[in-house]
């Protein structure tokens, strides 16, 4: 039979068999062609609640083998309620597209892989070249970018904070490892332990880190982040080695940072000022 029937006026009234006789075809191609012919031009879809209309000719029957297709030539020709299929409805229009013309296109919002599945389940040919996807819009893109580079200033900033926060670890641990600690008495806390760390121990651990460092290398590097962030920084690593700390100054780009560690029993920390290296004498101010 002809792809693209058209009724044919002058066999209205014959038989089947007649008809069959006339197209050397059997009585029930005939019936089957003439039930065909008297189904409705569109067929409508419901797809998870949401319904759609496409026609028959020649959207449809571009693709006989999809689902879609076959699901139509299977309705009852006086059915009036939707054929429900079981797809995604965001995606099926994409589906009908591909139906009318061949190819399929998409937004960036859109994936690939799920457009593909999705023909998959429709048994629809689609391949990964007949999708097209449109181009990022330059103001679409500005604002992926804006937001990107404030995650990575953020990252930066944060890492160099901890990078000060590090050098001022070190710092401590060579003094602590010295002696060079100082033993304050406080009419409140007792005896204790306090070691300082300014500027000048800052940048000789700078060249400590690297021979070839700049001496005003952390002092800039410090300059762009606030005192008070280096001493959060250091807070917990600090009380969970026995010391708080306390920013006394920050100026220039560093600090001067103190750690202060209270003994548990004053008596022991009589007589030790000498054992500590540098000596306080006094009142802690702190």
């Amino acid at each position: 039979l002809d792809p693209y029937p058209q009724p044919f006026p002058h066999i209205h009234g014959c038989s089947f068999a007649r008809v069959a006789s006339a197209l050397r075809v059997s009585s029930s191609e005939v019936s089957d062609h003439i039930a065909w012919m008297s189904k409705a031009d569109t067929v409508k879809f419901n797809v998870s609640g949401r319904i759609f209309e496409v026609l028959r000719e020649p959207t449809l029957s571009l693709h006989p083998d999809s689902l879609l297709n076959q699901l139509a030539q299977e309705a009852d020709a006086d059915a009036t309620d939707p054929i429900f299929v079981e797809a995604n409805p965001d995606l099926f229009p994409l589906m009908l597209d591909f139906h009318r013309h061949r190819k399929i296109r998409i937004s960036l919002a859109v994936s690939k892989d799920a457009v593909l599945r999705e023909a998959a389940v429709l048994n629809l040919p689609v391949e990964a070249d007949d999708i097209v996807q449109d181009p990022c819009p330059v103001s679409l893109l500005g604002s992926c970018l804006g937001k990107v580079a404030d995650e990575i200033d953020k990252s930066m900033r944060s890492n160099r904070i901890a990078l000060v926060a590090d050098i001022y670890k070190a710092c401590l641990v060579r003094k602590v490892a010295a002696r060079n600690v100082q033993v304050f008495y406080d009419h409140f806390c007792g005896y204790t332990k306090c070691v300082s760390v300014d500027a000048s121990d800052v940048a000789e651990e700078a060249k400590r880190i690297h021979s070839s460092c700049d001496s005003d290398f952390v002092p800039k590097l410090a300059s762009t982040i606030k005192g008070s962030e280096v001493e959060s920084a250091l807070e917990d690593w600090s009380r969970q080695h026995g010391f708080d700390v306390d920013v006394g100054s920050w100026e220039h780009g560093l600090g001067h940072l103190r750690f202060v560690e209270f003994l548990s029993h004053p008596a022991e920390g009589k007589g030790k000022g000498e054992v500590f290296g540098k000596q306080g004498k006094g009142k802690n101010k702190t």
